[in-house]
């Protein structure tokens, strides 16, 4: 007797739109869409400045995944074939309400001074804080 491996389920056919990234879409343009978009054409939208907000999105989707969650109930995302979707609807949901998720790079034209002033936001200090000494530096 061989072992049957069910398929997984798939969405129903008339919900499924396959649609393709328009590059002039602006962030909220993007995530008002209907239907299914490739992961990664959504990704060079959102994260333009390249912030790896691609790779922390894939990591949570696998920790979901390790403890027994669906990511395309949670996030949105699902596997079709060799890609990886998006529906928008739900990962547009997703996406804004982890703030993590918003990260940014510093300015280069920033200094500790202006970095010290903003009252929200998330930015990633990697390879920044030579230069926010530096701005100190010449300021001080």
């Amino acid at each position: 007797m061989t072992d049957y491996v069910p398929l997984p389920d798939w969405p129903d056919p008339d919900q499924l739109m396959f649609r393709k990234v328009n590059r002039d879409w602006t962030l909220d343009e993007l995530l008002t869409q209907e239907g299914w978009f490739p992961f990664s054409d959504v990704m060079k939208l959102l994260d333009v400045m390249g912030t790896s907000k691609h790779d922390q999105i894939l990591g949570q989707r696998e920790k979901l995944i390790n403890i027994g969650q669906d990511p395309t109930v949670t996030m949105g995302l699902k596997q079709f074939g060799q890609r990886l979707w998006a529906n928008m609807p739900v990962f547009s949901r997703w996406f804004r309400k982890n703030e993590s998720i918003w990260l940014e790079r510093i300015p280069r034209n920033w200094t500790l001074d202006n970095f010290l002033k903003q009252e929200r936001g998330a930015v990633s200090l990697k390879r920044r804080l030579d230069g926010l000494d530096r701005g100190l530096k010449r300021n001080t």
